[in-house]
């Protein structure tokens, strides 16, 4: 079974930020650790490798992502979520159909480790998209909200922010 972490397009542009400006995020620190680690996962159909560069558009981070690719530190995974799980994550709880979040859910269900590290509210409750900017906080930090608790106690797939992921994956506790 392949193994890697997915991580999603918005820690990934703030990985990107460090790459040109040279300074050290919590996302930037902790995606070049996890890239060492554990290694990062993008799925064969393109489509994580399509948002990445979306967010990330510079020659920089094109180069980045060749070389940890050629290095087997970026790997393809076939992404797989059974139809009931895709089902119930669209239908029953609100997470988007359209667009890119059900693909990193279908590459984590493929690693070893089943970690998507995030910022989108759309992990956490896709409900409160609306809510004030502590309610959505909490939401993350609290991680008891429906998609979340659906990812992991049906899929065994953990949902955590760049900061939840530095401890859980690394044992650090920094504050971004």
């Amino acid at each position: 079974m392949p193994d890697g972490i997915a991580v999603d397009a918005n820690v990934m542009k703030k990985f990107n930020q460090d790459l040109l400006a040279a300074e050290q995020s919590l996302s930037g620190i902790l995606v070049a650790q996890l890239l060492q680690r554990y290694g990062l996962v993008v799925d064969l159909t393109g489509k994580v490798q399509h948002e990445w560069f979306s967010q990330c558009p510079n020659a920089l981070f094109k180069e980045w992502f060749v070389q940890n690719m050629k290095l087997g530190l970026i790997r393809m995974v076939k992404p797989s979520i059974p139809e009931q799980h895709k089902r119930e994550l669209v239908i029953g709880l609100g997470f988007p159909r359209r667009g890119y979040d059900l693909v990193y859910v279908a590459v984590a269900n493929v690693t070893e480790r089943k970690y998507i590290v995030t910022e989108d509210l759309d992990f956490f409750d896709p409900t409160q998209k609306g809510a004030d900017h502590e309610t959505k906080e909490r939401i993350k930090r609290e991680r008891k909200c429906a998609v979340c608790a659906y990812l992991r106690k049906q899929m065994n797939i953990v949902v955590g922010t760049p900061q939840q992921a530095s401890a859980e994956l690394l044992g650090l506790n920094a504050v971004e």
